[in-house]
């Protein structure tokens, strides 16, 4: 549908008394100084359709004001049209008029209210409703009617909304893009089944947390196993503790039965026998002593042996945790290097689908049907040809250069990702010299070991000493000799028996203790190989967490290029930035335009104007819907971009008192 207006006609609508506009079909050029109506054209034409003026308010005043700024009443103001709508031809009116009664006891009227009244094609329509009803028909809704006919109103409205039309125009919706981009990777695929009713930021937050806390785990898992590793205690010679347990038990048991001996032949002892038993004991006492002595001697002359073999163990345990630490860390650059070298290819890949591009757009040539003017059909000459030629080349010249800045940065991103790689390959390396150094080191320990446990140790036995000392031997044979003697049955002194009997009590008690430490010493080993199998366990986790989230950056990376391409693609001179990165990581949705990389809003009048008109163009596309456009404050605008729409251009103009129609060279060669 394609809106023409034929007339515009003014009657007493804020400053303009009685004023008709008869615009051209295609650009209408509208000079004047300021405050003599260019505006107030805008604002009517607005009114006449909306009931609001073109910045979109319903309570501003539109009634004619005298010299001291007051109402002139008694007037009506009225905006009328006479329009072509594709093929048919309508004359609209809108009527605001004031509404005077005369109270009951009073001589003069008094202003009561106000009433509006419509006219459609000769037809009264006294309920805005009707009248609604049927510019709805025409244009759609009054949001639409703005879009269309105010080059300003798209590039200011809230900017989701903004967005949300645009996506609607280019047809990315979520649905299209997730189901493009799974059909492209079976990696978005499992990506996509994997967010189910999540969004992508929350994703990526959730593998963040889930990836902070294995970390977390990881890193206290080598402290706990080198408190583990210090928690094992110095480890006894157990075959020896028990030896001496069940050595130290033959002699409890020897003086339970010595003193079981002496408690039966206690009664029927003489003196002499007594006096003579003392003796005895004596003797016995220090042969108990030699043998303890001996016996402690033997013991810590065996111990000597293996203790250098001891330390070497405890060395060497040291020393294989450090390897298996050090695997651990090559795991983890193995998959870093792994995921890095896929980033690669991918973005070796976008660079050479850009060059493809770029000789795709090289390779494009002017086609005939563009050397024909698009409303006539007539072939362009001359001037006319050379412009839309000139416009061609700069169209494609555009789009390869941007095709090369985009080669540019990519190429870039792949620079900076061979740079990480060889870093982690670097890293790489140093643990593999690490490990290499410490095999040889674990190989000499080894080695080391091996021949400190095949020396020829010899076992001292307690027995074997006894046998060669003098003393030990001439007191046993004293004893024997008394105890031959012995004629009278005397009272036996079993103090000391009891005493030795106590001790070597405590020491078998002792030596127990000593056996506990191999319970205490196997828990704390196989805690330290519980601890490895679930660093391992976390490493593997840690490296399918990162391996998601590598896949989840570079499906962001699609989805955007996508949407904007989507987008742009509608677009010759705008660029719509459709995502913005946050400083935490990710990007957050806005709907920013670009004219030539300066945001709109920081953009020159002549090109927010020129950048509203283009939105119009794409808009009126897509509606199907093409309504004159009013370009108020144009004297900026050297040339305005071609449009399918009539276009009424108001140009600030002191040398017109007026309201003053003139014609633009330039813009007349687009008619």
């Amino acid at each position: 549908m394609k809106l023409i207006i034929r007339q515009l006609a003014l009657l007493n609508f804020k400053g303009l008394r009685d004023y008709i506009l008869n615009p051209a079909e295609h650009i209408t050029n509208v000079h004047a100084t300021n405050g003599a109506g260019k505006s107030t054209i805008c604002d009517a034409w607005s009114w006449l359709w909306t009931g609001k003026d073109a910045k979109g308010r319903a309570d501003y005043e539109i009634k004619t004001l005298d010299e001291n700024n007051e109402a002139i009443h008694h007037l009506e103001h009225t905006v009328s049209v006479n329009m072509d709508v594709d093929y048919s031809n309508y004359k609209v009116s809108r009527t605001f008029k004031e509404k005077w009664v005369k109270p009951t006891g009073e001589e003069e009227r008094k202003l009561d209210t106000h009433t509006t009244t419509f006219i459609w094609d000769g037809i009264p329509l006294t309920l805005k409703k009707d009248f609604d009803q049927r510019t709805n028909q025409l244009f759609g809704s009054s949001e639409q009617f703005h879009l269309l006919s105010n080059p300003r109103f798209f590039l200011n409205m809230e900017w989701q909304k903004r967005r949300k039309l645009l996506m609607e125009l280019a047809g990315v919706t979520d649905d299209a893009i997730l189901s493009k981009l799974s059909a492209t990777s079976t990696d978005f695929a499992k990506l996509i089944e994997e967010l189910g009713k999540n969004n992508l930021d929350d994703f990526r937050k959730k593998l963040n947390a889930e990836k902070k806390t294995l970390k977390s785990k990881i890193d206290e898992i080598p402290i706990k196993i080198r408190e583990a590793t210090l928690a094992i205690p110095e480890e006894p010679d157990y075959m020896a503790v028990e030896e001496s347990i069940k050595s130290k038990g033959i002699e409890l048991s020897a003086i339970d039965l010595q003193l079981s001996d002496i408690s039966k032949a206690y009664e029927g002892q003489a003196e002499d026998i007594k006096k003579q038993q003392s003796v005895i004991l004596e003797k016995e006492r220090r042969l108990a002593a030699i043998k303890s002595d001996t016996e402690v001697e033997v013991d810590r002359l065996n111990k000597d042996q293996n203790k250098e073999f001891v330390r070497l163990q405890n060395e060497l345990t040291q020393l294989e945790n450090l390897i298996r630490s050090l695997n651990s860390d090559q795991a983890l650059i193995i998959t870093k290097i792994h995921n890095k070298e896929s980033e690669i290819e991918s973005q070796k890949e976008l660079l050479t689908t850009l060059r493809s591009a770029y000789g795709d757009l090289n390779a494009i040539e002017m086609h005939e049907d563009d050397k024909h003017c698009p409303s006539c059909g007539a072939e362009l000459l001359g001037e006319k040809l050379d412009n839309a030629v000139e416009k061609f080349n700069a169209d494609k010249a555009q789009k390869l250069q941007a095709n090369i800045a985009k080669g540019k940065r990519e190429k870039e991103v792949l620079d900076s990702l061979i740079t990480q790689l060889e870093e982690l390959k670097r890293q790489k390396d140093a643990i593999i010299f690490q490990l290499s150094d410490k095999a040889v080191e674990a190989i000499s320990l080894k080695e080391a070991i091996e021949v400190e446990g095949n020396k020829e140790k010899q076992h001292l036995v307690a027995s074997d000493l006894l046998e060669k000392n003098a003393e030990y031997q001439r007191l046993v044979g004293e004893v024997y000799e008394l105890k031959k003697q012995r004629t009278e049955i005397q009272q036996p002194d079993t103090t000391e028996l009891r005493q030795k009997k106590a001790l070597i009590s405590r020491d078998i008690d002792e030596l127990k203790k000593l056996l506990y430490i191999k319970t205490t010493a196997e828990t704390q080993k196989k805690r330290i190989q519980d601890l490895d199998a679930e660093l391992k366990k976390l490493s593997q986790e840690l490296a399918t967490l990162e391996g998601k989230e590598f896949i989840a950056d570079k499906f962001n990376r699609a989805k955007i290029e996508a949407i904007e391409n989507g987008i742009n693609g509608l677009f010759a001179t705008i660029k719509w930035k459709m995502f913005k990165p946050l400083m935490t990581g990710g990007e957050e949705e806005c709907c920013e335009a670009l004219i030539d990389g300066t945001p709109y809003q920081a953009a020159n009048n002549a090109a927010q104007i020129n950048a509203g008109i283009e939105c119009i163009n794409t808009l009126s596309k897509h509606f199907d819907m093409y309504l004159p456009i009013f370009v108020d404050n144009a004297e900026s605008v050297v040339e305005l971009i071609p449009s399918e729409s009539q276009i009424i251009r108001f140009v600030v103009d002191e040398s017109c008192d007026k309201l003053t129609l003139k014609e633009n060279i330039k813009e007349s060669l687009f008619a």
